[in-house]
């Protein structure tokens, strides 16, 4: 049972919190310290700005990736608390993809760049999955 409570539960809250924090932090610039501030982007690209002004390429590339995601989901036990980041995550940011025209990124970290949740839950969840790789 907790094996199937778990995902209705974390993925859409994961969601939730992704996207919450985009709005809070939309159109906002806080310096924190000197190397973490909050100031927003609509990135249409991928990982630091990549393709560019490819945001309807990588809404179906993302649909595409979803669905290899979910395949993994059903075919590795073992990598599904991982897998529950990654798609939280992916589809926290296909949803701002959606409605902002590119994924809304507010958290500048020097020397990384920026991002948002979204993107910390699907490295989270790529660790896992190493994690749990690795240890088997």
């Amino acid at each position: 049972m907790r094996k199937i409570i778990l995902p209705l539960i974390l993925i859409p809250s994961l969601i939730l919190v992704d996207f919450i924090t985009k709005i809070v932090f939309l159109n906002k610039f806080i310096e924190i310290l000197p190397f973490f501030y909050i100031s927003t982007i609509i990135n249409t690209g991928t990982i630091s700005g990549f393709l560019r002004d490819s945001n309807l390429f990588l809404i179906f590339a993302s649909f595409a990736i979803l669905g290899l995601i979910i395949w993994l989901y059903v075919k590795e036990v073992k990598l599904r608390f991982g897998l529950n980041f990654i798609i939280g995550g992916a589809l926290g940011n296909l949803i701002s993809r959606f409605i902002y025209g590119g994924v809304v990124d507010f958290i500048y970290l020097v020397p990384f760049g920026t991002f948002n949740l979204a993107d910390v839950f699907i490295d989270l969840g790529i660790i896992i999955c190493i994690y749990k790789t690795l240890r088997h």
